[in-house]
Formats: C-alpha cells, structure tokens, sequence
C-alpha cells in the first residue's frame, strides 16, 4: 500500500521527516514531483557514521559560551570524551524528555532528567538538534542524487517538515516543537512558515510504515488498529547501575555512562531469555571487582535482573492496550503492531506476543528496519492518510454562561452570582459547554463548533474574540458545571480570532439603552493530529469564514 497516486500538485515540493527520538533520531524524505508518483527514502549515511545506518543518536556537545561543538554520531565518536575534557564541553541527552506533557507518565520525574545547558531552553537545543539533521539531510540528498545540487535548489523555500512525536503529546508540545524549527530557521516566523511544518503521533506514523510494507493490510479493518511502543529500560538500567555498583570503583559517572552505552547497543537487543546471564562491557580486561560481578572489564548480570528492567514496559504496554480497547466497540482489535528499534527485542516480543494472546490479539512487527518506521512513516502520512479517525481522550469545551431560569435547581444554588447583560437577560457564569466528549470519534475532515452570541453596548469590544477551550479530566459523561470539579478542568489552549468582520446587529435593551449582539461559531478541526481553529457566520444568507489563532497553556517549566 505504497503511494501509489502521482502527486496532483503544480510545482516540485520536498518534505523532510524528522523523528527526533529519545536516544536515536531518523530521517526521511520524498521529492513531490508534478504527475509523478512519489518514492520514499531514508537518509542512511551521517557525519562520523559514513556505512549505513538509519539513526543516529540524539546528543550534543555544547562549548562554554553555549555554541554546537558536535551533535549526533560525530558526539558519540570515542574521541570526544577526551576532547570534552580538555574543552569543558558540555554533554545533553534525553533532551526530547524535557517537552513532554505534566500528564504524561514517563517512569521519571523532570527533576532526574539530565541538565539543559547554562542559559539554554528545550527550544533553543531542540532546534540545534533539528539544524543539524536538516544539514544532514541536506548533504546526503546532495551527495547521493544525480545533480543533487540542482535537485536541492530547484525546492528552494518549498520544503515542508514533518515530525513524528509521542502519542501522548498535545498542541503545546507541537507548538513547542515548531518553534525550535524557527529557531533552527528551517523556516521563517510567519503564518507561512508555520504553515509548513506538519505533525504525526509516533503511531499513526507506524501505522502507514507497516502499511507501506504490506504487514496490516490483512488487519486493518472497521478502523482498527493498536500501536504502542516503550523505551524506558535505558533509564531503568542507568538507576539500576548506580545502585548496584553505589560501593564500587566502578560506579562512576564515565563507567555507568559506558555501561548504558553498552546495554543499549548490545545487551539490550539480544536479551531473550532469564535463565540465561549477560553481560555489560565498559572497560579493559584488567577491571573487575568480584563482589558486584565485574570481571574483565564487564559487569555480569543475571537474567532476572535484566528481565527486571524490561517488566515495567511490559506492564505499561498492556495498561495502554487495555485503555485503547475501552474506546472501541464490540471485539478487540485484532492486532497490535510492535515498531521501532525497541521493537526488535526478542524478548519483549515474546513477552507481549503472549499477553495479547490470552486478550485474541495478534501481535505483528516488520520484518525490516523497524527502527525507521516513525521517519518513513510519517513521511507516507504527509502523502495519504490512512488513518480514518481519532478518538478523544478526554471531555473538550469551553467555559460558558448560562441563561438564568429560577425554577432550574441548579441555577437556584447560584443565584448569588446571577448577573445582567445589556439585553436584561440574566445569566449564571460558570457553564461548561461540551464540545467534543470522550471517547469521540472524529474523522479527519469533521467540525467540533461552539456556537457564541456576544453582547457589548461597545461595538470595539466586538472586534475580537478570546475563547479558552479546556479539558475535563474527570469522570462524568455530560460535565456542566466548572464549579463543580474545578481541579478536574485545565486550559488545554485559547483561541483568538479576529471578529470586526462578523455582523453587528443594533439593539435595545429594557431600559432603552442601545447594545449591539453577533452571532457566530467558533469551529475547531479535530479529526487532525494538529488541532485547528477558524471562525464561521453567516452573512445575507452566505457562510464566511475567516482564521483562528490558537494559543498554548505553557505548563512545560512547572511540569
């Protein structure tokens, strides 16, 4: 189910795909090309990783005064420590970990994660890391086909961006994430620019990866469909080190640091069984220290110990499985897809391949490169979709007010805040107003409104619109009240629209005075992986429409 269709645009376009991962980061790219059907590739040579290879790892070295000093695999070269050393450079991993959102559970507290540099925010070094993959993706397309040169240049500014990011990522972190592209000055800080970067979930991303290849056509059915992934044994295993070796010579921070290295390249791949020991090099054959089962320069590990750090991904995969399947109706899905470089573990296969058996569920994975999937994934998402729609985690809507009926209980309990709009009307404030419930489906293409009637005897103050849209994390089916639960509702964005061109009707209210009212609805884009806004009214009898800004809560520094 490759692309198929030649591509319908006008002029040649080219789209990177940037998967920026935890610990390893990937690209992909396609030339748009008029009438002709698009091929994807991945970029599989980089600066100090010349043979093939899909990813390179994302860290940086950062020199005192706060410039790039290496980044990917020319970081991870052997010579680097040393260099670092005698340049007190800086050292940045898991940077990525820094954007998640407050209620993402990620197994460690934003307080264990390693330091940013002196001076620099997440966007400043997310963006570093993403001018250097488009460096590298520019020299590898340049390199590898004919007239490269004239290929690159004939896009000039006609180059879209796509980024694969955790499912559990929301706006603020996809608006986060376009920032650093326009710090990274991938593209400028217009609505043009910002028009150009495109966003996928990690598995939707899979999703069209294993459907290129032909794995889900026989599973993909009434839109079903499971992907879920974990890469948290690295930290598991860096903790589970520093404890074990808390009383050795070895458990120094250049020792753990091989070890890890070690684990993640070696150990962890191979890992199949707990009857079985292995082994974690970091040093010379003269190291060793008996009493924590380091001999000739590896430290020893049982396989219970090694199953120990596995487990917690286990667990969390079936707990994310097991909520998937509440929103579905009917039968479980029939499969779960198993992608990325952890993907490839024998261990964890097996290990899940028998709990969602016991659920009828069967578990596939490619029999190729699993670790490019989210990059040439979303590289096929940019080209069509196959996702037919998504479901709502939680409750959306907006805070309202409500006109006051004093027979209603409810509005009886608050009388004591009723208020008076210009028309006479009472109203009570407070109300919540359901946009989108949970558990939703919304397909790709599907409106969410909220349809708002504003009053002002001041026809200025009807020239713009600030509407917050929140999330109800609580359990009730139909939440009308705010306060009611009011911990249980948090800002997710707002939204500000311009609004002189809607209408304005002239009115008088009880007393005589005048008012002027409009009419109109504010129309959330839902079904896509990037939430969109945009007003609606109408206009002697002809629906207008015009954009909508929206605004993300910044809860990254207090998460």
């Amino acid at each position: 189910m490759a692309p198929s269709s030649p591509y319908p645009g006008p002029l040649r376009r080219l789209v990177l795909a940037f998967d920026v991962g935890t610990t390893f980061s990937g690209i992909a790219y396609t030339f748009l090309d008029p009438g002709e059907v698009p091929n994807i590739y991945a970029v599989t040579r980089y600066p100090g990783q010349e043979n093939s290879g899909f990813k390179i790892p994302s860290i940086l070295y950062y020199t005192p005064n706060g410039k790039v000093h290496a980044a990917g695999a020319e970081a991870a070269l052997p010579s680097m420590r040393l260099e670092a050393e005698d340049e007190d450079l800086f050292f940045v991993e898991w940077f990525k970990l820094h954007l998640r959102p407050t209620s993402m559970i990620t197994g460690m507290q934003r307080e264990a994660l390693p330091e940013l540099p002196p001076g620099k925010t997440v966007i400043d070094v997310f963006g570093d890391f993403l001018k250097y993959l488009f460096s590298c993706a520019r020299r590898f397309i340049t390199q590898t086909h004919a007239n490269g040169e004239s290929l690159w240049g004939s896009v000039d500014s006609r180059i879209d961006f796509i980024f694969g990011h955790p499912n559990g990522w929301e706006g603020l972190q996809q608006s986060k994430m376009r920032q650093a592209a326009v710090a990274a000055e991938l593209i400028p800080d217009t609505p043009a620019g910002h028009a150009r970067v495109h966003f996928v979930t990690e598995g939707e991303a899979s999703l069209h990866y294993c459907l290129d290849g032909g794995l889900a056509s026989d599973v993909i059915k009434n839109d079903l469909g499971i992907l879920q992934g974990s890469t948290r044994v690295n930290v598991r295993a860096k903790e589970y080190f520093k404890e074990k070796l808390r009383e050795s010579p070895f458990g120094n921070d250049e020792d753990i640091r091989a070890m890890v290295e070690h684990f993640e390249q070696s150990t962890k791949p191979i890992f199949k069984d707990p009857q079985e020991r292995s082994y974690v090099k970091f040093g010379s054959m003269r190291d060793k220290d008996p009493s924590v089962g380091i001999r000739g320069g590896q430290l020893q590990l049982s396989g219970k110990e090694v199953e120990s750090l596995f487990e917690p991904s286990v667990v969390s995969i079936m707990e994310a499985v097991r909520r998937q399947c509440e929103f579905l109706t009917g039968d479980n899905p029939p499969a779960a897809f198993l992608v990325g470089g952890f993907g490839a573990s024998p261990w964890l296969f097996a290990r899940l391949e028998a709990a969602l058996r016991t659920q009828q569920i069967r578990l596939c994975r490619p029999d190729h490169h699993t670790n490019k999937a989210v990059a040439e994934g979303a590289a096929s998402y940019y080209i069509q979709q196959f996702v037919a729609s998504r479901i709502a985690k939680y409750t959306y809507g907006t805070e309202v007010i409500v006109d006051y009926n004093e027979e209603n209980p409810e509005h009886h309990l608050r009388r004591g805040r009723v208020r008076t709009r210009p028309s006479g009307r009472k109203f009570v404030p407070e109300g919540f107003q359901v946009v989108l419930s949970k558990g939703s489906r919304m397909r790709e293409n599907e409106k969410a409104t909220i349809s708002l009637y504003v009053e002002s005897p001041d026809t200025q103050r009807l020239d713009r619109i600030i509407c917050d849209v929140i999330c109800y994390r609580g359990k009730l089916r139909d939440p009308r009240w705010v306060d009611l639960e009011p911990e249980m509702f948090a800002s997710l964005c707002t939204v500000y629209a311009n609004t002189s061109a809607v209408t304005k009707v002239k009115q008088y209210g009880i007393n005589g005075s005048a008012f002027y009212t409009q009419n109109f609805k504010l129309v959330l884009l839902c079904g896509l992986t990037e939430t969109k806004a945009q007003l609606s009214w109408i206009e002697n009898g002809e629906e207008k429409e015009s954009p909508a800004e929206i605004v993300y809560d910044d809860d990254a520094l207090t998460a």
